[in-house]
């Protein structure tokens, strides 16, 4: 689909450069960049999710860039925090990390430093959406970044939650932030690529429990 539609925009921009003024291609040719651009940015590819009673999946594409200590209400206290960042190039829906039920959704205004930056997390423009698995605490937090001035989200309190289901959308670069109870275990490393509701991030379960499949 994408690859017909990039061709169709060099088949358009052969007919400028015959028919038209050389300023009207230039135009042209940017406009075609960013049809090219936003085609990109904005799929959606359907995925196949797998998931084993207590695995945690990521809740966004993108690279790790810290996994830290947090002291967060909803969680408790001794919490871990995942940092994933999402560039301009990745996939920008946001998926449950788990099954289990909405208990709160906050909106949090800020400021729109780099999503990259340690301090995102706690001054930029964000959504809070705190999710009760099976008695844990998960709290997915979605920020807002340099580029990024709009978060929409599609669900609400009370909402149960199948994993991997998505729950959101972050417009160019981002950050999710992923805060976990401390008895699980986090599975992944700074600097790992990670894919929505496809790669386990943390584990509560001994192996050979019941897989899920969505």
């Amino acid at each position: 689909m994408i690859y017909g539609f990039v061709f169709s925009c060099l088949a358009a921009l052969c007919l400028f450069y015959f028919l038209l003024k050389p300023w009207i291609l230039a135009f042209s040719i940017l406009s075609c960049l960013l049809a090219v651009f936003s085609v990109i940015f904005f799929r959606d590819p359907e995925r196949h999710i797998i998931a084993a009673s207590g695995d945690i999946l990521s809740p966004a594409d993108g690279r790790v860039i810290s996994i830290a200590d947090a002291n967060d209400a909803y969680t408790g206290p001794d919490a871990r925090r995942i940092s994933i960042f999402m560039s301009p190039l990745n996939v920008h829906v946001n998926r449950a990390p788990a099954s289990g039920q909405v208990e709160k959704i906050e909106y949090h205004p800020g400021r729109f430093l780099g999503a990259f930056r340690d301090k995102a997390s706690l001054h930029n423009e964000q959504i809070h959406i705190g999710i009760d698995v099976q008695g844990k605490k998960v709290l997915v937090k979605l920020i807002a970044g340099f580029l990024a001035r709009r978060i929409v989200w599609g669900v609400k309190t009370g909402d149960t939650l199948t994993a991997g289901q998505r729950i959101a959308f972050i417009r160019f670069g981002s950050r999710a932030d992923l805060i976990l109870p401390a008895e699980v275990a986090i599975t992944v490393k700074t600097g790992d690529y990670v894919k929505a509701g496809m790669s386990v991030v943390a584990r509560s379960h001994e192996p050979g429990n019941d897989v899920s499949e969505t």
